[in-house]
């Protein structure tokens, strides 16, 4: 069965730097076992030690290249991944999502 994944970023506070970053997350567990390598799950990130969040996991993107997580600025790695491992990069569904900022890409397999 086809599994569609939405790619989108959040912001994410580092609080070993206390730097903001923009990084990438999927919406759901991917089958594909090499996409399976580079997801980390984790909570929901606060934006500030103030703020209170949900717990509910989220599924984060790891930079290919490093430990870390991958971000917005490197999403040229998360395309470059996903078609060197036979991804379908869609846009069929982006009027439906025109109007969310955050979201990057579908893509299946």
């Amino acid at each position: 069965m086809t599994q569609l994944l939405e790619f989108k970023y959040t912001s994410y506070l580092d609080f070993c730097t206390k730097e903001y970053k923009k990084v990438i997350y999927v919406n759901l567990m991917p089958e594909d076992l090499e996409l399976k390598k580079l997801i980390k799950i984790d909570k929901r990130p606060k934006l500030s030690p103030f703020h209170i969040t949900d717990t509910k996991c989220m599924y984060f993107i790891l930079n290919p290249n490093n430990t870390g997580l991958l971000e917005l600025e490197n999403v040229g790695l998360l395309f470059n991944f996903l078609t060197k491992n036979g991804f379908n990069l869609l846009s069929t569904f982006s009027e439906i999502v025109k109007n969310d900022p955050k979201f990057i890409c579908y893509a299946s397999k």
